[in-house]
C-alpha cells in the first residue's frame, strides 16, 4: 500500500487486498531481499493516478488477453515470477 501511494499517487484499503505471492529470493551468496506480490479489487480513477519519476512509467486499464500479449512482447515486466497473467490470478478470488 505505501508503493502505490508513492509511486501512483493512490490509496489502496487494506481490506481490498490479497497477497497472492511471496517469495524470498535466494542465490548463490544467500538470501536477498523480499518479493510480496498483492492484488487488490478497487476502483480507481486512472485520471488520479501520479507517475513517480524514475519509479513508474505507465498506468492503464488492460485486459489479461492484454497483459500476456505484453508479457509476450517484453512490455510487461514481471520479474520471472510470472509467465502470464493466469499464473498472478491463480488462487485468488474472482
Amino acid at each position: 500500500m505505501k508503493e502505490a501511494k508513492e509511486e501512483l499517487g493512490t490509496i489502496l484499503e487494506p481490506q481490498n487486498g490479497q497477497m497472492i505471492k511471496h517469495r524470498l529470493p535466494c542465490g548463490n551468496v544467500g538470501c536477498h531481499g523480499l518479493i510480496d506480490v498483492w492484488l487488490f479489487r478497487q476502483n480507481v480513477d486512472i485520471s488520479t493516478v501520479v507517475l513517480a519519476p524514475d519509479e513508474t512509467s505507465n498506468a492503464m486499464w488492460v485486459s489479461r488477453d492484454e497483459i500476456n500479449r505484453m508479457i509476450d512482447e517484453g512490455a510487461f515486466a514481471t520479474g520471472g515470477l510470472f509467465t502470464c497473467i493466469d499464473d498472478l490470478f491463480e488462487g485468488t478470488l474472482d
